[in-house]
């Protein structure tokens, strides 16, 4: 028999009903338990059942939320119907109501798979026992499809980081081996199980193993959060090779290191390239190295003779003036004048190729200087039938040498005037942001799109096929460039064929160069103690002198040990190094700044100096989270480092 009936839940905020199977053959205790039901908040459908073949049908057919069952039941023992229900339900909760069974026994048919009892008398708890049911169904359904997402999740991690194409280690903080992926093993040519636990900076080539020692430690005092570095790794068969090694930390929520991943790229075939071409671009340097020697060689060594063809010339033009030769003799000093413009410009290349050229750096007044070159220049346009006009407003100024860019200005302007046949042309600057642009603005032939790279190169000339000496020799915009290089300039070109050229030096304002700006107060170093290590006396004295006038205190050293010696007995680190890269035989500055760090145990910024700039140095300098300046460096240059460093020890200063 089964009676199906509305009623109300309580403790639940969902309007879905809610199916409870009742197996109760007391009509009068099944309405009893129903009324109780009725005091909830939720809707409940109850269906009553009294037989066996009543309660297989109903859990055959029916979707049931709850089962409520008496325990003594004429042909149904409470056995069968446990069994019954847990065969086709076995999340759902089963409470047991009884009004005859003890609750020893109640209790021993918890334990045999009963989700809670509620006799009789007391039928009014039934409400709470019921919600309290469900509430543990739902946290345990929660429960398991958490822990399907958790296994699926550790399976995908697990794949992904066996089949992904690095290497991946994770590492204890002392550098033991904790795990690692199949790619890695295969890389280095082991099975897992044979470097287990075995420290990881010995599978390192040992001659890399110093590089990242310092990034390191820095890491694992949380001063920094990962660090990335070339290095060789060691194979199994003992060979090396080439990798990219990127370390991180995992840490707590309370920051402490729980452990260190390690994430190894296989590098050989990039290393393979870069040699290459590495090799490939030596060979052009040397080349390069050797048309600058020759240049210079030529150029000079030819000076002489030149002067000498001119002063002979002179001679006979004098000699000759006004006879059958004359025009023979204008000719010839025509000839030679190009000849010696062109062996200057040649000796000018070499020069500033070679780098023998140096700017001397200082606040140029750039309105006053093209002023000056206005008035100068207006003269020769005038005599060609140009108007020269000066367009420049308020006083500019910009930190630069003074010679080389009004060396640059000039070889614009009268490139402007040789390719200007009407019209005039314009001078002046203007600011743009933190920039000033010197512009030289012309109504001339203009230039193809295609030749505005061009026109840099040495020899080249728009519009001077036929190679005429009297349109100029074709080295005055190399010039322009290698200068601009130089001093830092930028050199921009906009032009139009049949309309005109418009060419701009872009520079720094002085007032935005960081250079200048709090390196003048004699009290920029207050409180600071900075160590200087060089064993050459007269730079060590020199540094020591300049440093110590703008407040720092100033520890001298020719060496390590004296360096040790100084610092012991003040009792505490310096705030900066300072050293010198070459020490004497068989020190450097990198390894000396390293043993002090490591004796004080505290990371101390440095700044490494070297006349060495090849790229290897500097990289190997870098490598040691060591800020780098090359000779002969300035006082400014010192400061700004200093300052930069004393700021974030970890900025990164070529």
């Amino acid at each position: 028999m089964r009676v199906s009936q509305q009623l109300r839940f309580k403790d639940a905020a969902l309007t879905e009903p809610l199916d409870v199977l009742v197996i109760e053959d007391d009509e009068s205790d099944y309405h009893l338990i129903s009324r109780e039901l009725t005091r909830g908040d939720r809707p409940v459908r109850c269906v009553r059942v009294d037989s066996r073949a009543a309660l297989i049908d109903a859990l055959e057919h029916g979707h049931w939320d709850a089962v409520l069952s008496d325990y003594y039941l004429p042909g149904l023992s409470f056995a069968d119907c446990l069994s019954f229900v847990r065969g086709r339900l076995p999340e759902v909760p089963l409470i047991l109501v009884s009004g005859g069974i003890g609750e020893e026994a109640a209790v021993e048919w918890l334990k045999r798979g009963v989700s809670d009892y509620v006799l009789k008398d007391r039928l009014s708890r039934l409400g709470d026992v019921l919600a309290r049911c469900l509430r543990e169904v739902d946290a345990r359904r929660s429960r398991q499809i958490a822990e399907a997402a958790l296994r699926e999740s550790e399976a995908r991690f697990r794949a992904t980081f066996e089949q992904v194409a690095v290497g991946i280690a994770h590492l204890a903080t002392d550098s033991s081996l904790l795990w690692a992926n199949e790619r890695l093993c295969s890389l280095l040519g082991y099975f897992f199980d044979e470097i287990r636990d075995t420290d990881g900076r010995k599978l390192i080539d040992p001659e890399d193993r110093g590089l990242g020692r310092r990034l390191y430690r820095r890491l694992i005092v949380g001063q920094i959060d990962h660090f990335s570095q070339e290095l060789r790794c060691l194979h199994a068969n003992g060979t090396s090779i080439w990798c990219n090694v990127t370390l991180s930390v995992a840490r707590h929520d309370d920051a402490r290191t729980d452990y260190l991943i390690a994430v190894v790229e296989d590098i050989r075939r990039r290393k393979h390239i870069e040699q290459q071409l590495g090799e490939a671009l030596a060979e052009a340097h040397r080349a390069d190295a050797a048309k600058t020697r020759f240049l210079a060689a030529a150029s000079h060594d030819l000076r002489q003779p030149a002067q000498s063809l001119v002063m002979f010339v002179a001679l006979l033009k004098n000699k000759l003036s006004g006879g059958p030769l004359a025009t023979a003799i204008t000719q010839m000093e025509s000839a030679v004048g190009a000849l010696t413009g062109m062996l200057a410009g040649m000796l000018d290349l070499s020069r500033l190729d070679a780098g023998v050229v140096e700017p001397k750096l200082a606040t140029v007044n750039v309105a006053d200087m093209l002023r000056n070159l206005a008035s100068e220049y207006a003269l020769c346009a005038d005599a060609v039938g140009l108007r020269l006009r000066l367009a420049t407003g308020r006083k500019r100024s910009v930190l630069t040498d003074s010679t080389l860019l009004e060396r640059i200005l000039r070889n614009l302007l009268e490139n402007a005037l040789r390719y200007t046949k009407s019209g005039g042309i314009v001078i002046g600057c203007r600011r743009h942001g933190a920039l000033l642009r010197i512009e030289i603005v012309d109504s001339g032939i203009g230039i193809e799109s295609l030749h505005l790279d061009a026109i840099f190169e040495e020899l080249f000339q728009v519009g001077n096929i036929a190679r005429d000496r009297s349109q100029g020799l074709g080295l005055g915009l190399a010039i322009v460039r290698r200068i601009a290089r130089l001093i830092g300039a930028q050199i921009e070109v906009r032009s139009r064929p049949g309309k005109g050229s418009r060419f701009s030096v872009i520079l720094p304002l002085a007032e935005n160069r960081d250079v200048k700006s709090g390196l003048t107060g004699s009290n920029l170093g207050s409180g600071l103690t900075l160590l200087v290590i060089d064993d050459d006396p007269c730079v060590r004295k020199g540094i020591e002198m300049a440093l110590e006038c703008y407040g720092y205190a100033v520890l001298a050293a020719e060496d390590e040990t004296r360096a040790i010696e100084l610092l012991d007995r003040q009792g505490s680190p310096p705030h900066l190094i300072i050293a010198d890269y070459r020490l004497g035989p068989g020190r450097t500055g990198v390894e000396v700044a390293q043993s002090i760090c490591d004796r004080w145990a505290t990371p101390v910024p440095a700044v490494i100096l070297t006349g060495d700039t090849r790229p290897e140095r500097i990289q190997q300098v870098l490598a040691t989270g060591f800020a780098i300046l090359h000779k002969p460096a300035g006082v400014d240059a010192l400061l700004a480092a200093i300052q930069s460093l004393i700021a974030r020890p970890d900025a990164e200063i070529v």
